[in-house]
């Protein structure tokens, strides 16, 4: 009777201590994206919330192929996130995905966007909760969230993603 009560603690004792280091931070100060989905990225690709890794920052993007400005803007875009891509995980949600798939392959490709920043079908219903986020009637918009999956500021125009950056690094 004793072996099985000790095996229950035991089991009880491993089982808080893996709960307890799930729920601590990485050391690095860096953190896997905090909401869960599952989509394929423009090429076909399964994509998930461990994609990126760990980064500090998150920075999502609601985008259309349609929008003259997303496309005008996605050459700024493409060298923000080769900027900051070691430190921020990129995620485009696209309006138009099941419509427009080559189109947005073909403006992602001509601006130079790195395959670090992943565009995904932004009416999916599992990525809904990501949508949510950066949603604000307005296409382009973009937020950036922190490890608690929640925005760090109002969306804001993606045209502006480089000072946005600079602002949270700095005040680190």
């Amino acid at each position: 009777m004793n072996l099985k009560k000790s095996i229950i603690a035991l089991l009880m004792f491993t089982l808080c201590f893996s709960i307890f280091a799930q729920n601590q931070p990485p050391a690095s100060g860096r953190y896997v994206f905090p909401i869960q989905f599952q989509a394929k990225d423009l090429y076909g690709n399964d994509v998930n919330e461990t994609f990126w890794g760990e980064k500090e920052y998150f920075f999502l993007y609601n985008t259309a192929t349609w929008c003259g400005p997303c496309i005008q803007g996605m050459p700024v875009l493409a060298a923000v996130a080769r900027e900051f891509e070691d430190r921020v995980g990129f995620l485009a949600l696209l309006d138009d995905y099941r419509n427009n798939a080559r189109g947005a392959i073909r403006n992602a490709e001509n601006a130079g966007i790195p395959s670090s920043f992943i565009f995904i079908d932004g009416r999916l219903a599992g990525v809904q909760k990501i949508l949510a986020l950066v949603q604000n009637g307005y296409i382009p918009a973009a937020v950036i969230i922190g490890k608690d999956g929640k925005p760090l500021m109002e969306p804001f125009h993606a045209a502006n993603a480089r000072n946005q950056l600079n602002s949270l690094f700095s005040k680190r």
